[in-house]
């Protein structure tokens, strides 16, 4: 079961997703919006955990500071792209990720 990719979204919760999850899991852990400190960072490498990142994420000066901890085969690039389908005028939201 470890090939399972979970993305979770971790803002504001970095310290208690670490702590639920732990280091025994059986699954690849994508962290999204991640807003920790540089030691939880730290101890979500160690642990093996992959990053998303997003736009927005980029203007933070805070977490760009934070980027270059992050080893490149860790970083996943996210986008956004809303759609929207001419006769319904329905918005279809479309999450498209990447690896570095």
């Amino acid at each position: 079961m470890r090939d399972k990719i979970i993305t979770i979204h971790s803002r504001r919760a970095v310290r208690q997703v670490l702590r639920i999850i732990g280091n025994n899991y059986r699954f690849k852990p994508i962290l999204h919006w991640f807003t920790g400190s540089n030691d939880e960072l730290l101890e979500a490498v160690d642990a093996g955990f992959y990053f998303s990142i997003n736009g927005a994420m980029m203007t933070s000066k805070r977490f760009i500071a934070l980027l270059p901890l992050i080893p490149k085969e860790r970083l996943l690039l996210k986008q956004i792209v809303h759609l929207h389908i001419a006769r319904r005028h329905t918005p279809i939201r479309w999450t498209t990720s990447c690896a570095l």
